[in-house]
């Protein structure tokens, strides 16, 4: 579907003159540099989101100005450029509420608070992520308050704060259920089933990762298939099932990635195992 809007809004603009440049031309790159930062084009993102500012700015639009700014720090982000990502959405927060521009402050607090994230600045993110979701909840924008509480979630994930990452978890899984949203559904299914890992809980685990699983099928996501039976392999393991773990994991390596330390030590339980059936039998 990304593909298919970037296909579109490419030849749009290709089509269209670039002079003199128009507010409309403007918000196409921009929305054009999104995609392809989402599908991690991030060269030609840069590309188009510096264009974009360049006429906003000429333009003396505020609001598109903003916007550029926003995607110029998305394609930092995804750049892994995180000074770079935090500096250009630091300005475009401050302009943004300078035109007192609620749902542009909520999406750049988000951004925000996943660079801190990644920057491993636990506090500094949950004061974005929270400030966030407080504007978009006086937007009620459910789709916003849903992915940033779900993030509020991985952050105390991060910080082994268990209880409050399930209940934000479960939080954004209700409203992500009565929407019908798949993606956030897969989402927080998976990091649900995290949560329960780690609290040793492994029938919920396996329940999440299962469900995940289900919808992942249907929805033909084969890509994330590996990891989520990787994750099962470790729920499996830690019940002392080796060869259904080693199973697991052999999808996972199959399918060209890394084998873990925790499959080299199954294996070896697996094999200890063996042994011990030989012995009884003899």
């Amino acid at each position: 579907m990304w593909s298919n809007g970037r296909k579109w809004l490419e030849r749009a603009l290709a089509i269209a003159p670039e002079r003199p440049a128009s507010r409309e031309r403007v918000e196409a790159t921009i929305d054009a540099a999104l995609l392809a930062s989402d599908q991690m084009d991030t060269a030609v993102a840069k590309q188009l989101a510096e264009a974009a500012l360049a006429q906003a700015q000429e333009l003396g639009e505020p609001r598109s100005t903003v916007r550029a700014l926003g995607a110029l720090g998305f394609v930092s982000w995804k750049q892994k450029a995180y000074l770079l990502a935090w500096t250009h959405c630091e300005q475009a927060l401050a302009l943004a509420r300078v035109l007192q521009d609620k749902i542009l402050e909520a999406n750049l607090l988000h951004i925000l608070g996943r660079i801190a994230m990644n920057q491993n600045n636990l506090e500094s993110a949950r004061s974005c992520l929270e400030q966030g979701l407080a504007v978009y909840q006086e937007l009620d924008d459910n789709l916003g308050a849903n992915i940033a509480s779900s993030d509020l979630g991985l952050l105390a994930y991060l910080q082994h704060d268990f209880a409050s990452a399930r209940r934000y978890h479960e939080r954004s899984l209700h409203s992500f259920r009565e929407v019908g949203d798949i993606a956030g559904m897969e989402m927080t299914l998976n990091r649900l089933g995290d949560v329960a890992r780690c609290e040793n809980d492994y029938d919920e685990a396996e329940r999440c990762y299962t469900e995940c699983l289900a919808i992942y099928r249907e929805t033909g996501d084969k890509d994330e298939i590996p990891s989520l039976l990787h994750n099962l392999g470790y729920v499996a393991s830690y019940r002392g099932e080796y060869f259904r773990a080693i199973a697991l994991f052999g999808v996972f390596v199959a399918k060209g990635r890394k084998p873990t330390l925790r499959l080299s030590q199954i294996a070896v339980k697996a094999s200890q195992l063996c042994n011990l059936v030989v012995d009884s039998d003899n």
